[in-house]
């Protein structure tokens, strides 16, 4: 029995062994490679991890698209135009606008006609320094140098102001210092007197005493009289008393 169970189990494994050789036996013989007809160009092999990129379509323009016109010469830019700076200078200590004032705009010197107002024209296009140029008696600008742009064909409008001087006044019109009044004596004053009638014998001249009383002194006090004649009256009183009880004894 031993015998036959130990034969059994080396044929399964003789089977076992011949079974699993056999797919590695079937890997490793290498498949038949496909015949070319003759003239037949062949492929590129790819290894078999590549992945084919795929070929973009060619691209064909739209049917309604047409190339740009060429330029015509109507096209070209617009011509550079000249600008302008206008305004009005202004005294801001009186409120109104002042003719005969120069404005230096840029190496340009306008001055401002009767109504106060200053004009520059045919500027090109650019910045320009705009400032006001006073004589001491005329006063003293208001704000610095200012700069302005003018754009092509623009007309800008720039107001100016300055303060002019306090007006002085007149010699004439100076106020004189008031004279010092030395201190009079007030004259005493004098009895007016009566007109006199026809045949009536004047008054006596009045007397006007040079001295006048002194109404401030203080008063003298009247409780001692007042207690003097209290003490004398009750006196008085007791001696009838005394009397009138000594009668009746």
């Amino acid at each position: 029995m031993i015998r036959r169970a130990t034969l059994v189990l080396a044929m399964l494994g003789a089977l076992l062994i011949g079974l699993s050789a056999s797919p590695v036996l079937a890997q490793d013989t290498p498949p038949p490679r496909p015949t070319l007809p003759p003239g037949a160009t062949p492929e590129p092999s790819m290894p078999p991890s590549a992945t084919p990129e795929p070929t973009p379509p060619p691209s064909v323009p739209p049917a309604d698209s047409a190339p740009p016109p060429p330029p015509t010469p109507g096209d070209a830019p617009p011509a550079v135009q000249p600008g302008r700076i206008v305004g009005t200078v202004i005294d801001l200590r009186t409120g109104a606008p002042t003719p005969g004032v120069s404005v230096a705009i840029g190496n340009l010197l306008v001055v401002t006609d009767a109504n106060g107002n200053y004009d520059s024209a045919d500027l090109p296009p650019g910045a320009y320094p705009v400032t006001l140029v006073l004589q001491p008696e005329q006063g003293v600008a208001a704000e610095n140098t200012v700069v302005v742009t003018v754009p092509s064909g623009a007309r800008i409008v720039r107001h100016l102001g300055f303060y002019s001087p306090e007006p002085s006044l007149p010699p004439s019109a100076e106020p004189s210092a008031a004279p010092s009044l030395a201190p009079t004596a007030a004259p005493a004053p004098q009895p007016a007197e009566p007109p006199a009638g026809d045949g009536a014998t004047p008054p006596a001249a009045r007397v006007v005493p040079l001295t006048l009383p002194d109404t401030a002194a203080p008063q003298r006090a009247a409780w001692p009289l007042m207690l003097a004649a209290l003490l004398a009256l009750g006196s008085g009183v007791w001696l009838l008393a005394r009397r009138a009880h000594l009668r009746r004894r």
